[in-house]
Order: C-alpha cells, then structure tokens, then sequence
C-alpha cells in the first residue's frame, strides 16, 4: 500500500486516528495532518510567483467551501469542490506550498496524501481489500478505495471542528487517473466515496505536465490483470478522464518577465531535486525497515537527488550499505546504520552502472553494414523505443488492430510457436493495409512495429535515394532487415513502386520492372518469421499480380464510421480540456466521410479558436498584470466554426473513388469474394 500499512486487526483503529505529524528530523509519513496555527506561509507573502488570476480563482474556491460551505452538483466546474491544480514538470512542492497557503488563509487544518513509493507486502496488501469489500479487488486493482475511504472517515470527524484542505500528490493523482481511465466502474464507486465527503472540505488533486514521468513502480497493490473478456467489455464504454472525477482545472501560469522565468525555473528544478532526494530516502528507509535496520542520520546528512532511485537500486544500495556497516565495524556492530554506509552503497551503485550500463549504443555502433546504401538506409531505421505509439493513439480500427495482433505482433515476438512446420505462420509473407488517403496506414505500420518491439525500416517513393539506385537499395534493405531483426520493413505508397501501369518511357519501364524483380527475389529468400513486410496502398488495383500473390492478407483500412470517428476524437482530445457542452458524439455525425486525418485537423482549428481569443484580448487590454490570460476550454461553438472550415480531404463515403476501393475490396481483399468462394469438391 501506498498508505502506511498495518495489519488488518489494527485497520479500523488507525482509520479513525488523525494522521501522525512528522517530527523535524523525520521523513514524512503519506498521511501528514497540519494545523493552520502551524503553517507558516500564506498567499499574501508566498515564496513562489503567483498569478493574480490564478491567486483569486483559489481564493474564491475555498471561500465557497470552506466558509460558505456549499455543495453543489457536477454541472458547473468551477463550483465542485474537487479541484485539479495544474502546473509544470517539477512544480509539486510549489503546489503543495499553495494548498498549505490557502489552509492558512482560512483557518483550515491541512491534509496531504503523499504516497511515498515503498515496497509492498502482498498479504497485508491483500487484506487491505477487506476495507471495500472483495467485491472490488479485481476493479481497484491500485487499492485506491481503502485510502478514500479512509480519507472520508478523516474528514468527516475533522470538519466538526473546523474547515478541512486536502491536498493529494501527483502520484496518488495519476493512479487515480490510469485506474478510472480504464474503469467505468471503478469511476462511479471513486466518484460515490467523494461524494460522501461532508461540506467544509476542498480537495486539491495534484497534476504536472508528464515530462519524463513514470510512476509505474508506485503500485499501493499488486497489479491484477483482467481476463480478455472483462478488458473488451470495459473498453467498449465510454472511458472516463480525470477531469470527469476532478472537473474543476486551475492551471499555474509562469511569469511573463524573461528574468522572472529564469528565477522561476531554477526554483522548480531544486524543489524538484528536494522531492526527489525525500522519496529516496523514504524508499531506502522502508527497505531497511524491512530488514529489521534502520539509519539514524539520512535526512539530515544525506541526499540523492540526481535521479529517483527504482525499486531494484534502493535494493542495491541498503545491501551495498549494511555490507559496507559489518565489514567496518565489530562483529557485534549494532542494526543502525550511519549515512556513510548509505553514501558508499549508492556510490558502489553508481560505479557498477558506469562500469556495466554504459550509455546505450545505437545501431549505428552495433550493425556491420555491407555497402554505403546500407549505411545510409540504416540511418533512417526507428527502433522500437523511438516511435512512441501504439495501439492505443489509434482510434478505431478494433478487427484490423486485432488482425494485425495475430498476423504480425505474435509471430515477431514469439518466434518459437511458429518454428516448425510453414502451416502455423499466420502471415508468411507480409501484409498489405489499403484504403482512402489518412485513413491511419502509416500511423498503424509504426503502432505494429513498437507493439512487436522490432525496428522499423521505412521504403518510400518520395525519397530521392530511389532514383538511380533503385536495385541496389532494395537489395541493401532486405539484407539489414535480415541484421537487425525482428524488424519490420514498411514500404509506403507500394502502389507507386509496384505498379502494373505500362505507362512511362522505355528506359523507365526497364527500370522499373529491374526493380521490381529484384525487390521480389529478396522478399522471397527473406526469413518471415523475423522479418515482416508490411505496405500500405490507396490504389491497390494498381499492384502488379505478383505483388498481390505475395500478401496473403489484405485489411481494408477504410474511412471511419460514427462510432469509429467518436473514438478517433476521443485518443486526439484525450489530454485536452473540453468545455461541458461539448458532445463528441454529434461531432461525429457532423463529419461523416472524415479520415482519421481529417479529424485531427478538425480539432486542431477548433483549439486555434480559444488561443485566437487570448491573443486579441491581450492585444487590447491595457492591463498590465503580472499574470497571463488563461486559455479557455473549447466548447461545441469552436468544433462548428472547425467544420465550417476543414472539410473531408478523404474521398467521402459514397463516391465513386470509394465505390473502386470497396469494389476491389470485395474481390481481393480479407473476407472477399476470391475467399467466399468454395470450389465443388469440398461441398
């Protein structure tokens, strides 16, 4: 648990006993209750720049809560009182220090969950769900529940005395978002915890811009994974975002003065540091807890700030420490160690990586190429870690993806189910994605080749390096396709390369048909079951007869229905903030003959229309405030004047160009009349 873990018999006492304060010389525990007589710091004189728009949204929130004490239903934002607060990569002390501030304003006691990362006990963890009952053990898969659960008991027994802040760290708020983003259900049982809360408290949901973030080690319980089943079912619903749960977003703004912002940022990159070095410590204390050992001096002597340490190096270095504490001292040496034993083991940690984890080298350092059109093709590869997609950034397309799963992704990670024998290989040759221009050909070609965790080597017409040297580069492909396998080789536009057209001169039509076979020839000796084709055509009924032979499977990859352009929408607004009255799914009706590409370029001049707003009341205001205007959410209003003036590029659905792709569909392609057909001698 992220939470302090006690054993199941002591769960109900703890639950109602307010939180312990740290002591001065003691790392924070994740539950820390501060009184306001205690808090030291105010909006009046805050240590960090603060925007005065911003400074008075805030202030008028907690007025609304904290004095008036008034709740409100969900259907205006900025009257919940679940707020989301907002800010840059490194900004989570100074959020903090604005939740205490405005706990000091009005009188409140302060409460801040912050999970420091800690090992987890699996059979504590797992009695941790009695709290919520069993029921929910499969759904809040991150023992989310028991710590709002808790929280709500806190609350309730606090606000009898006075006004109650809470502030929830990033971490803790991140989970919730991943937990409800795939959960409607767990969703509705978060949202009807919160809403037990009484009146007179304001929750602070912590959020920073995801910069180099990863909070995937900070599991409050073992992760359990869903059957199949239960996955598709979820994820036919309509997913939730954090601002469903947390509607209410104030977004710290950086100052406007260049000197200011220089100030600014080495602020936030030594309060990042400071986090940093206190979750380590609190990490390393938890494991020699765990051990029975304990360090008398770490916060006070010692700091590893550089980097957050993972759960394998905070394990290193306790070992690295209590063997550099025994072989230091007598055999009788006591379990307490001092910060030089801390400081020796993250310094033999640090020697062991330089030695043994030298900076990663690329391909370029690892692959002996044959030719100079090798070396040049090889400067063009994507490892599978530099593309940063997948399934998920691809909206719709659920048969295709799920085709492409069985035919590609499988086989090229596991090689070995398909060593023996031609018969099991799915897809031996490769695999031809058509359809209309934008439809998602590319995006899926990258999306299989980071899923499969192969290179991607990219072959298109546009480049210049297929004039003149055509052959040679086809061969050079094929060959380092073999070098750096599992890949997969993406020829793009294979129509323009493979054509069946007779058209052009003599010389080009010797050309191309010499590029041709010798492509052909290559793809026949290549190795399938590490190396895979895969093409992408908007003119399929252009391809040669013998390229066509040469996939076995064909997807259509054709415009997006309404409920396919709904969740196009939904991936390419996912972190963008959306104003109430918006209705993707009527969106979606309005677009019909829209591609995934289309769509994109939709929102895109719909979230043009809210930044062309600030600027033109910046042009004419006189005011000369220190904090900038503040980016509205857009509305329904924005995505209207977006269609007005971004129409379908696409051929729309029905024309005749569609009409020809459909058609040659149906004759060839998966499902097609070629395959429907059942020769007599099987009936």
């Amino acid at each position: 648990m992220a939470e302090t873990i006690v054993k199941k018999e002591e769960q109900e006492e703890h639950a109602k006993a307010p939180p312990a304060q740290p002591g001065p010389d003691q790392e924070p525990a994740p539950w820390r209750r501060t009184a306001a007589g205690d808090i030291h710091v105010s909006l009046e004189s805050f240590p960090y720049h603060l925007c005065e728009t911003t400074k008075e949204v805030l202030r008028s929130s907690a007025h609304l809560h904290l004095v008036c004490k008034k709740k409100f239903a969900a259907h205006v934002p900025s009257l919940s009182r679940l707020l989301r607060l907002y800010g840059p990569s490194g900004s989570e002390i100074y959020q903090e220090t604005l939740a205490m501030a405005l706990a000091k304003q009005f009188g409140a006691t302060l409460l801040i969950f912050d999970p420091l990362p800690q090992p987890v006990d699996s059979s504590l963890a797992a009695a941790d769900t009695t709290v919520t009952g069993a029921t929910t053990a499969d759904t809040d898969t991150r023992g989310i529940l028991p710590i709002i659960s808790r929280l709500v008991k806190f609350a309730s027994e606090e606000c009898k005395s006075g006004p109650l802040v809470v502030f929830l760290s990033d971490i803790f708020v991140n989970d919730i978002k991943k937990s409800i983003a795939g959960s409607v259900t767990m969703f509705s049982m978060l949202k009807d915890h919160l809403d037990k809360l009484p009146a007179g408290v304001l929750v602070i949901g912590s959020r920073v811009h995801e910069e180099e973030k990863s909070h995937s080690s900070h599991r409050y319980v073992p992760s359990k994974s869903k059957s199949k089943q239960e996955h598709k079912k979820e994820t036919t619903k309509k997913k939730k975002k954090l601002g469903d749960l947390f509607p209410h977003q104030v977004t710290i703004r950086i100052p406007r003065d260049e000197d200011q912002v220089a100030s600014w940022k080495h602020r936030l990159d030594q309060d990042a540091g400071t986090l940093r070095a206190r979750r380590n410590n609190a990490r390393i204390r938890s494991a020699l807890e765990l051990i029975g050992w304990s360090c008398s001096d770490l916060e006070t002597n010692h700091r590893i700030e550089a980097r957050m340490l993972s759960d394998e190096s905070v394990s290193r270095v306790v070992g690295y420490a209590v063997m550099h504490h025994l072989e230091s001292r007598k055999p009788d040496a006591g379990d307490v160690l001092s910060s030089d034993s801390i400081r020796h083991g993250f310094d033999l940690l640090e020697a062991i990586k330089r030695g043994d984890e030298s900076p990663k080298k690329s391909l370029k350092d690892v692959v002996v190429t044959a030719n100079v059109f090798e070396k040049k093709l090889l400067d063009d590869v994507v490892p599978p870690e530099e593309l940063r997609v997948g399934f998920e950034d691809v909206g719709g397309l659920d048969d295709v993806k799920e085709a492409l799963r069985e035919s590609v992704i499988l086989p090229l990670r596991r090689p070995e189910l398909f060593s023996k024998g031609q018969l099991r290989n799915p897809c031996k040759r490769g695999i031809l994605l058509f359809g209309p221009p934008g439809t998602g050909k590319t995006l899926l070609a990258r999306a299989v080749a980071a899923e499969a965790g192969a290179n991607l080597i990219n072959l298109s017409t546009s480049s210049s390096r297929w004039q003149g040297d055509a052959e040679r580069y086809a061969r050079a492909a094929f060959a380092l396709a073999s070098k750096i396998a599992p890949s997969v080789v993406f020829v793009d536009e294979i129509d323009a390369m493979m054509s069946s057209s007779r058209g052009g001169s003599g010389e080009h039509k010797s050309s191309l048909r010499a590029f041709k076979n010798e492509f052909m020839m290559n793809w026949d000796r290549l190795d399938a079951r590490q190396v895979l084709i895969v093409a992408a055509s908007s003119k399929p009924y252009d391809l040669d007869e013998d390229v066509l032979r040469r996939f076995p499977r064909r997807l259509m990859v054709g415009l997006p229905d309404s409920s396919d352009r709904e969740k196009i929408l939904r991936v390419v607004l996912s972190e963008e903030e959306l104003a109430p009255d918006v209705d993707l799914v009527a969106v979606a009706n309005t677009t019909d003959g829209y591609s995934g590409g289309d769509l994109r370029e939709l929102c895109v001049v719909a979230a043009r229309c809210a930044i062309r707003e600030v600027l033109e009341k910046e042009r004419s205001s006189a005011s000369s405030g220190s904090g900038g205007v503040g980016v509205r959410a857009f509305g329904m209003d924005d995505f209207r004047y977006a269609r007005e003036h971004v129409g379908a590029a696409s051929t729309s659905s029905g024309s005749a160009g569609d009409g020809k792709l459909g058609e040659w569909s149906n004759r060839y392609g998966e499902g097609g009349s070629r395959k429907k057909q059942v020769p007599s001698y099987f009936l």
